[in-house]
């Protein structure tokens, strides 16, 4: 039959087939173009659950073909903090392209859950005496080994060209963490690695208040039971120990010496006494390298919340049984608790071994302040002193006067605005500031005045400008800061305890009327916190 001009030319099969895979190719871009922008959501997210509160900046997320987000350059600074921590790339596992397209219409973590989230860092700037996971991993340092510094005499925390002088590439290191969530039961699994150095992993064991996908695990309070500490040697203690023995001109034993004295007297810091088992594990791995693990079991769980991490203490270590393994070896044991030796030069900046030493030669910093409140002078017999009438709440609440070697207040005709001449008191024998105040001290008359904590006279030498009646100790010296004078305490050692409870002991770098910036020693670096007056309960000088 002939052909009309009405007739519709035949479409090739071919053309027909390639315009049904138009039509199903058509929704992708448009699929790839929401899970871009979810993954935007998520990446923040992860990143965040796995460096804690805080600062994040980074570059765009994007989605490679197995579904994995990959992030480039990452930029924190944790919460309170001023230091910036960075890594060059990151990649976060997702469940793959079939989550994703659950996820391109809506993104709620709630309604699709995820039970499994890996997280990893790369090519890691942490900045020098900074633990690389932010405190997870404790005394954990930029190389990955517990206590990095200790027993090296001046050195804080390794710089990066000193771990390149070692043969350590600082650029060379990976930070892992991931989340695995399995009904009421959180699963954590941090792992850090610096090739041909060293590797840390820290795993932790926590119950949950409910079922809870991992992007939500942060947000609801969590019981710790159990946590494992593991590391592995991979070349860094023979470095460490051959660099600081060479930089220190003495042997690498001394040098191995110097590293167990330090540590050991670290864990008296925190009021920890190392039994014999980990002591002998510890040296080994000290001398020797290979893997040493510390597992702790709690039988009361401590809780961790977003809001208030309440930590651990003497009480829950001494109870919690702990097993630390070596190779095929491993004992069990109870830690045993003994009261806390505070370090104050170690503290305040001082490396543990230089810190040491000044503590071993009797030498210290002198932490005390001198109170803004007058001198308390008595004119009367000490008889006649009505300690009620001072005004003053409690003994502990009053000052001893420590002024030229001197120690008490002394009574009689001596003027109230000034303070007795130097020799009136014999200062070998006069009260300490940490003796307990004393009410009434008499000395006979034929002695000069002299402060008594204990109710003996203390001897003295005669001087012709002090009449010899009684004296007395009104109290010591208090070490409670008002808000107002925490400006004077500025370079000093504190306690600072917060609304929540919290307690830290750090050195007060700053103080104004809104604020303060503290100090302190956190695993195997240092830093810095501030803190607003409204969340600031009370402060003393640490001893």
């Amino acid at each position: 039959m002939a052909r009309t001009r009405f007739d519709i030319p035949e479409v090739p099969s071919r053309w027909r087939y390639l315009r049904w895979l138009a039509l199903l190719l058509l929704p992708l871009p448009l699929i790839y173009g929401l899970s871009l922008h979810h993954a935007q959501s998520l990446a923040d997210r992860a990143i965040l659950l796995s460096l804690g509160a805080g600062q994040l900046q980074r570059d765009l997320a994007w989605v490679d073909v197995r579904g994995q987000i990959h992030v480039g350059q990452v930029s924190f600074t944790a919460e309170g903090g001023d230091r910036v921590w960075r890594a060059a790339k990151a990649e976060i596992s997702t469940p793959g392209w079939i989550w994703w397209l659950g996820q391109a219409i809506e993104f709620d973590p709630r309604r699709r859950p995820i039970s499994r989230l890996r997280v990893e860092f790369r090519q890691l700037e942490v900045g020098d005496g900074r633990e690389p996971a932010l405190g997870e991993l404790g005394p954990v340092g930029v190389s990955g080994a517990p206590f990095e510094t200790e027993g090296c005499s001046g050195a804080l925390s390794w710089s990066d060209s000193e771990l390149r002088e070692m043969g350590i590439d600082p650029q060379a290191a990976r930070l892992r963490f991931e989340f695995h969530s399995r009904d009421s039961l959180l699963e954590t699994d941090i792992e850090y690695e610096v090739a041909e150095s060293s590797r840390a992993r820290l795993l932790r064991s926590q119950r949950l208040p409910m079922p809870l996908t991992v992007l939500l695990v942060d947000q609801f309070p969590r019981l710790t039971q159990q946590e494992t500490w593991q590391v592995e040697d991979l070349g860094f203690v023979r470095k460490r120990t051959k660099y600081c023995a060479e930089r220190s001109a003495i042997s690498q034993r001394e040098m191995i010496e110097r590293h167990l004295q330090s540590v050991s007297r670290l864990l008296e810091t925190v009021g920890l006494e190392a039994v014999p088992v980990m002591t002998e594990f510890y040296r080994l791995y000290a001398r020797d390298g290979g893997d040493l693990s510390l597992q702790l079991r709690y039988p009361e769980p401590w809780a961790a919340h977003p809001e208030a991490t309440l930590g651990l203490d003497q009480e829950t270590l001494a109870s919690s049984q702990g097993t630390m393994q070596r190779g095929e070896e491993s004992a069990v044991f109870l830690w045993p608790t003994r009261p806390i030796r505070a370090l104050p030069e170690w503290s305040g900046g001082m490396p543990t071994y230089d810190a040491l030493q000044r503590e071993l030669n009797g030498g210290g910093i002198d932490l005390g302040i001198e109170s803004a409140a007058p001198p308390l002078w008595s004119r009367r017999p000490a008889d006649q002193i009505d300690l009620s009438g001072l005004g003053m709440p409690n003994l502990d609440d009053a000052y001893l006067l420590l002024t030229g070697g001197t120690a008490g207040i002394i009574s009689g005709d001596t003027p109230a605005t000034e303070p007795p001449p130097s020799d009136a008191v014999n200062t070998a024998d006069a009260a300490a500031p940490d003796t307990a105040p004393a009410t009434d001290a008499t000395t006979p008359a034929t002695s000069t005045p002299a402060a008594t904590a204990s109710g003996s006279a203390a001897r003295g030498t005669s001087s012709p400008l002090i009449p010899p009646p009684r004296t007395v100790v009104i109290g010591r010296q208090s070490k409670d800061i008002e808000w107002e004078q925490l400006p004077n305490a500025v370079g000093k050692r504190v306690r600072i305890i917060t609304q929540s409870g919290a307690q830290r002991y750090a050195e007060l770098i700053e103080a104004n009327a809104d604020e303060i910036l503290i100090r302190t020693r956190i695993g195997g670096g240092i830093a810095e916190y501030r803190i607003k007056r409204e969340a600031f309960r009370s402060a003393t000088l640490a001893d």
